[in-house]
């Protein structure tokens, strides 16, 4: 069992991922800000991989399968960047 009481320490890899405050007060598991690397060996499993977290860049594949040919892009005020509020 992973998780609550028993905590997170017989995880096995923590690539792509954050400790956090739990509901009930324990260390939770959430994405890490930023977390888009792509692993070498794996890349032929990741079709499609946009960032979304960096405000000035360019809306691009990182996986490199795709080009993007029109760009349109409509700014929020609501868009909250990192952790969000609960």
């Amino acid at each position: 069992m992973l998780g609550g009481k028993t905590g997170w320490d017989k995880l096995q890899s923590m690539d792509g991922l954050a400790y956090g405050n739990g509901r009930f007060g324990y260390r939770s598991l959430e994405l890490a800000t930023n977390s888009r690397a792509i692993d070498p060996e794996k890349s032929e499993v990741t079709d499609l991989l946009l960032d979304f977290e960096e405000p000035d860049a360019s809306f691009a594949d990182n996986a490199g399968n795709y080009s993007v040919e029109e760009k349109a892009f409509v700014s929020s005020s609501k868009v909250k960047m990192g952790k969000g509020q609960r």
